[in-house]
């Protein structure tokens, strides 16, 4: 019992509990990822699209604090731009749909019809409600609907579905195993 007092041994008992906590961490990073995430062997990278820097940085910030990946565009043009650049980049697209240049429902349609990208989920991102609104992009194809502001359980819930869910090929019509912005659908 004295030695329980002595200076060493909390040393001890606090070494010792580093060590169990950095175990702990190496067997949750070693947690198999599932879906997309599994064929990636790596974060979901999100684009964010949207003409409204603090909506960038917002979503951005979260995203990442979920364990995401992202990066942003100011409008429709500039995403599909880098989509163009690199389709196997992106997991998921967060687009506004009112922007200059190109809004998201524009991007949206040529990415599905002139790219033929049938396989990239993207999800609208925008404080426009209603019906007519929901119509529209469920037109141009998109595969999702968040309201701004979007809040973190919101975002879980589409990245949930739409890149880490389990049966991602049987949904996009893809084969084989892989579900990727190149699937271009049945």
């Amino acid at each position: 019992s004295d030695w329980a007092k002595h200076p060493a041994a909390s040393v001890a008992a606090r070494l010792k509990q580093k060590r169990d906590a950095a175990v702990a961490a190496k067997a949750k990073a070693a947690t198999p990822a599932v879906g997309l995430a599994a064929d990636l062997s790596r974060r979901p990278h999100v684009l964010v699209v949207d003409d409204n820097t603090v909506c960038q940085k917002v979503a951005k910030k979260m995203l990442e604090k979920m364990g995401c990946t992202a990066e942003v565009a100011g409008n429709g043009m500039e995403a599909v731009d880098k989509i163009k650049a690199a389709p196997w980049n992106f997991d998921l697209v967060l687009m506004d749909l009112r922007m200059p240049v190109m809004d998201g429902l524009e991007a949206t349609r040529y990415i599905r019809k002139e790219m033929r990208l049938q396989g990239l989920p993207i999800v609208a991102f925008s404080a426009e409600l209603g019906p007519e609104i929901r119509e529209s992009c469920a037109a141009a194809r998109f595969d999702g609907f968040i309201a701004k502001p979007a809040d973190r359980e919101s975002l879980q819930a589409e990245l949930d579905r739409l890149v880490l869910a389990d049966d991602l090929p049987a949904r996009c019509g893809c084969p084989d195993a892989t579900a990727t912005a190149l699937c271009v659908g049945p």
